[in-house]
């Protein structure tokens, strides 16, 4: 069902702050409105990935995910992003592997593959960790500011 992927570690003994998801960061509602989410050391604003379904129910296989911002500031609104940070940072390619399943290649860090697809019933989104597929939630990025863009 799915690709060779790059094997990406986690360190369990990391903690917050700079190496990791700072105490302080908001934690979207748990409302099933998402698959995952990205969030990253510049701000608390979190990008969620909601499962993008065609007329029938169905994964739009084109486009499985939609990006919504998460803000603290406004926990009930879900704007959709700008043309640029979809297209620049949190966008991704599609590829569809079959009728449930759709691999997802971030443009930002295209080393990191992401596939949706449906288990028992339900879409769930999937990367290797540790060398294993396991059910992803969320991201955390760390990113340095060099001069207009982070790097």
């Amino acid at each position: 069902m799915f690709h060779e992927t790059p094997e990406f570690q986690r360190d369990d003994e990391i903690g917050f702050g700079e190496s990791g998801l700072p105490e302080n960061y908001p934690l979207p509602p748990d409302d099933g409105s998402y698959l995952f989410y990205v969030q990253q050391n510049v701000n608390t604003d979190t990008v969620l990935y909601c499962l993008n379904k065609d007329n029938k129910s169905q994964i739009n296989r084109q486009k499985p995910l939609l990006l919504k911002w998460f803000k603290k500031e406004n926990p009930n609104c879900r704007e959709p992003l700008s043309p640029i940070q979809e297209d620049v940072v949190y966008g991704y390619k599609a590829n569809e592997i079959s009728d449930t399943c759709v691999q997802c290649i971030m443009i930002a860090y295209e080393a990191l593959e992401i596939f949706v697809s449906k288990v028992n019933d339900r879409y769930a989104a999937f990367a290797k960790i540790n060398g294993e597929h396991a059910v992803l939630s969320n991201i955390y990025a760390y990113t340095e500011e060099i001069g207009m863009f982070p790097s």
